[in-house]
């Protein structure tokens, strides 16, 4: 792949999370609407969250998607990588696919799931970059984001880097 965007040598983020598409098998995607109150409320993504002290990257997601949603998965495919510079609050975030899961779908406090059809998902209630990158993560291509964003969370301009040999990523950077 390429080296990362020259505006972003430097940066650092300030959290660190994982996220999961989880595909049926049908042509459906789980997802997911935030119901917490601040950042994301309201909006439409995958389950996940932020990473503990100590945990790894599949721990987390793991550990997420039980919390959000009540399903186990297993054997997760880390599929890329997402960068948001945004004033005050940079972000690196894992994203993996799943196809095995058990267990019963549940809301919680966190999270209101649902099952959405891969050609129907509902890009206009999703964060800007969704529209970028999703498909990308769905269909397991390699790919590493950066978006730049205003203080309000207006994109200003990003980067999707491919992977045209589509090899499968291993660990957080």
């Amino acid at each position: 792949m390429e080296a990362k965007p020259r505006a972003w040598e430097n940066w650092k983020p300030q959290m660190l999370f994982s996220d999961c598409y989880i595909l049926d098998g049908k042509g459906n995607v789980l997802l997911i609407e935030r119901k917490e109150k601040g950042f994301g409320f309201g909006r439409i993504c995958a389950p996940g969250g932020q990473m503990e002290a100590g945990e790894t990257e599949l721990d987390c997601v793991i550990r997420e998607v039980r919390e959000e949603v009540g399903l186990e998965i297993s054997e997760p495919q880390l599929v890329g990588h997402v960068n948001f510079m945004i004033p005050g609050n940079n972000l690196f975030g894992n994203i993996f696919i799943a196809t095995n899961y058990s267990g019963n779908l549940i809301e919680t406090d966190e999270a209101r799931p649902f099952w959405c059809s891969i050609e129907s998902i509902p890009y206009h209630r999703m964060f800007d970059d969704a529209k970028i990158w999703v498909r990308h993560a769905i269909e397991g291509h390699v790919f590493d984001f950066y978006g730049i964003y205003d203080p309000d969370g207006n994109m200003m301009s990003h980067d999707l880097v491919l992977d045209t040999y589509n090899t499968p990523k291993v660990g957080c950077r």
